[in-house]
């Protein structure tokens, strides 16, 4: 699901189950670890959010793409290519990675663990709705 409806695929499953690349078992891995952080973070409290402090570029470039996440669903629908979805979740999960790589999310601070917390309750949130959208299960643990 990730060409283009219009496009000849030639499939492969050494590609298509591999951790890496563009894959489904990279989705639901993404997936799978933002579920092992939100356990780690605990309980998000709303009140000790504050999304100033979100400065990181990597943070930034997450929200900007959660943004759109309702635009995409609907142009994939309207123009009948699962594949703007699929482009999506895959694009959000490589931004989460690096966030996740750069960032430290289950840290002491209040401030900061919840706000993180509540980035990567998004994305958890946006992936799982994406995979559904596609078909495809989203795993807690892998």
């Amino acid at each position: 699901l990730y060409n283009s409806c219009n496009k000849d695929v030639t499939f492969s499953w050494d590609s298509a189950l591999r951790f890496d690349g563009e894959t489904g078992p990279y989705l639901q891995y993404t997936h799978a670890r933002t579920c092992s952080i939100l356990k780690k973070v605990g309980d998000i409290d709303l009140s000790k959010v504050d999304t100033s402090i979100l400065t990181e570029d990597s943070a930034f470039e997450i929200v900007k793409t959660l943004s759109t996440f309702g635009d995409v669903v609907k142009s994939a629908g309207e123009k009948y290519e699962p594949s703007y979805v699929t482009r999506f979740i895959m694009d959000l999960a490589q931004k989460f990675n690096k966030f996740y790589n750069e960032c430290q999310i289950a840290v002491n601070d209040d401030t900061v663990r919840n706000t993180r917390g509540m980035l990567t309750f998004a994305v958890n949130r946006v992936l799982k709705i994406g995979l559904s959208l596609i078909c495809m299960k989203a795993p807690t643990e892998m």
